[in-house]
């Protein structure tokens, strides 16, 4: 005589289907977080390649575009709020840019400054 102590494991279509379901969720939400990270680590990467001077203010402004284009596509980060943080980013770096920090001839700065000024004025409203 044996005494079975769990019966056979009988699993319903519902609870399948949400075990699938959460098992893509995550899938996805993992994917969206791995992508936003590499954004973020490639915008922080050009940022201190222009504070060491080997990268130019456009590298910048094109790295930040690119972060803000896979923050807007995170689902739990706005499409407003990516284009607020692209914003300050681009202020502050324009900030660096007209301050003098920089050891930039005037020529350079006036056409660092024009790029980046014109990367505000696309997102811009105010």
């Amino acid at each position: 005589m044996t005494i079975k102590l769990f019966g056979t494991p009988r699993f319903r279509l519902r609870t399948m289907l949400v075990a699938v379901t959460v098992v893509a969720l995550a899938g996805y939400l993992a994917r969206e977080w791995m992508i936003l990270r590499d954004a973020r680590q490639q915008f922080h990467y050009a940022w201190a390649s222009y504070e060491a001077a080997r990268a130019t203010s456009e590298n910048v402004v094109l790295a930040s575009r690119r972060l803000m284009i896979a923050e807007a596509a995170a689902p739990w980060i706005s499409e407003r709020k990516a284009e607020q943080l692209h914003l300050e980013r681009m202020r502050q770096l324009l900030e660096i840019i007209e301050s003098g920090m920089k050891e930039l001839s005037p020529a350079t700065e006036e056409r660092q400054s024009e790029f980046v000024r014109g990367e505000i004025a696309k997102y811009d409203e105010s």
